[in-house]
């Protein structure tokens, strides 16, 4: 919903695209319809998209169960 609404609203959506083990790079969000599956089968968005450097990002939403008090984040997947 929170993607819905960013988009709806004219912001622009960037999200992880997993490229392989322990690599991933961060796409602009046409559409939601756009959407294909990665590697992994989660929906991201395709090669060909425009890649965001890291630096450029203003904002960050991280899932998480649990973080310490450091804020480090309890499990990291691949380690992406």
């Amino acid at each position: 919903e929170l993607i819905k609404l960013s988009l709806k609203m004219g912001k622009e959506v960037i999200l992880p695209a997993v490229l392989g083990p322990g690599k991933m790079e961060a796409r602009v969000l046409d559409s939601l319809d756009s959407l294909v599956p990665d590697m992994y089968g989660v929906p991201s968005c395709p090669r060909g998209n425009r890649v965001v450097p890291p630096g450029e990002i203003e904002l960050a939403v991280i899932p998480g169960v649990s973080f310490d008090r450091q804020c480090r984040r309890l499990g990291k997947g691949g380690g992406y």
